[in-house]
């Protein structure tokens, strides 16, 4: 049953442009003979420089009861590659075959009618799915509560959030018996509790042979979700196969394309009094060289250059440390207040840690001073690339933000019986 293959995708090609009717073909012909006289080079004198492609040979196999997870840029062909799977718009070369049903949830007011209520557009919504409507009135019940959307779900969907129509959409989705979920980003609209029950009925339609194609930015969700992922890249299979390991592909290609990193505002523009300035912030190796590369697990010192203005009693030191996500993962406050410390005049103060506990990916620090006041508020004052440890990649499997070294001890029952 799990080796069962309900997608298939032979060299699939996409191209988006104007419908090559009959007098359109002429034409488009007719410029290309005049562009190809003036200018033999001329790329109106290509049939291959119709327009760029938003899918180049894309082969892949999707068995039923996985969830396939897809990333990449902006632009790299997630959204398409799921248009064309749901039917929305036809292949330019290539082959697919989707067995089953497929529902796709690929923008929040797909298939939904403003005027309708929710209740209305989720018959409609069944409809379009081929569900007959005694088995959706049947339904309805685990739909309306799943949606928890009380007095609203009999209100029009016009006077709707994006968020409730997320709930809506989903909630069918959830219940309409479909073989094939195609979902792109609309989860992220969602608050967090109905993002979390999302999840765990995906894990259960999964378990169930429910197979789940899922566009999403956020690696975290990815991670947890997913039993492979793809990268796109211009339309092109980048890499594929399990998520951590694309994910920190994914990370290192935001880290090319990220090399630019200005360090942030000057310091005469940022906010705070002034009286202390960060002029620069080094993170020095364990061997005490200035690097922006580490190995999860690594000791590290993160040293901040200061200048004042006039001598500052016990001011507070701020380093909090942010993911591709804009989240905090990490914040270190200094406690110098309970040291009696004066600064006056510049140098620096050292933050050390014996072992960097972050899972690969690129992260951004914010330094904050304070003294009662904020004195110095620098944001992306520095860029640390975390690389992979191979113990947490292979031997622990560990996932997430932290990686954690543990040890296990099996106690057999029969050696605690012998004891």
């Amino acid at each position: 049953m799990a080796d069962e293959i309900v997608i298939s995708i032979d060299r699939l090609w996409k191209r988006y442009g104007l419908p090559l009717i009959p007098a359109l073909r002429r034409g488009r012909q007719r410029l290309r003979s005049l562009g190809s006289r003036q200018n033999p080079q001329s790329a109106i004198g290509n049939p291959q420089q119709d327009g760029p492609w938003a899918l180049r040979d894309i082969n892949l196999e999707v068995h039923r009861g996985e969830t396939l997870g897809i990333i990449g840029r902006n632009g790299a062909g997630k959204s398409t590659l799921l248009k064309v799977l749901a039917g929305v718009t036809p292949p330019t070369r290539g082959r697919i075959k989707v067995e089953g049903r497929a529902f796709p949830m690929i923008e929040l007011n797909a298939g939904i009618h403003p005027d309708l209520t929710g209740r209305e557009n989720a018959y409609l919504l069944g409809a379009i799915m081929g569900v007959p409507r005694q088995e959706m009135k049947a339904r309805m019940p685990e739909i309306e509560e799943f949606c928890e959307l009380g007095e609203w779900f009999d209100r029009p969907v016009r006077q709707h959030s994006s968020g409730m129509l997320a709930r809506l959409g989903f909630g069918v989705a959830m219940h309409a018996s479909a073989d094939v979920l195609l979902i792109d980003e609309v989860l992220a609209v969602g608050d967090f509790a109905f993002q979390k029950k999302c999840i765990n009925h995906m894990t259960q339609l999964s378990s169930s042979g429910v197979t789940a194609l899922f566009v999403s930015h956020n690696p975290y969700i990815i991670e947890r979700m997913c039993d492979r992922v793809i990268l796109l890249q211009n339309g092109a299979t980048e890499e594929l196969g399990n998520p951590m390991d694309v994910i920190y592909r994914y990370f290192q290609m935001g880290m090319n394309h990220s090399a630019d990193f200005n360090g942030g505002l000057p310091a005469n523009l940022r906010p705070g009094t002034g009286d202390l300035r960060i002029q620069k912030v080094e993170i020095l190796s364990n061997n005490g060289l200035p690097t922006q590369e580490v190995v999860t697990g690594d000791a590290l010192t993160i040293r901040l250059h200061y200048m004042t203005t006039e001598s500052l009693w016990e001011p507070q030191f701020s380093i909090r440390i942010f993911d591709p996500q804009n989240t905090m993962v990490i914040s270190l406050e200094s406690t110098v207040a309970r040291k009696g410390i004066e600064l006056s005049g510049g140098g620096y103060i050292d933050c050390s840690v014996g072992s960097f506990p972050l899972m690969p990916s690129v992260y951004t620090f914010q330094i904050k001073v304070g003294a009662g006041v904020t004195l110095d508020m620098y944001e992306n004052a520095a860029k640390l690339v975390v690389r992979p440890l191979p113990e947490a990649l292979v031997d622990s499997g560990n996932k997430g933000i932290v990686y954690v070294k543990a040890d296990w001890d099996y106690r057999p029952r029969t050696a605690l019986t012998q004891e």
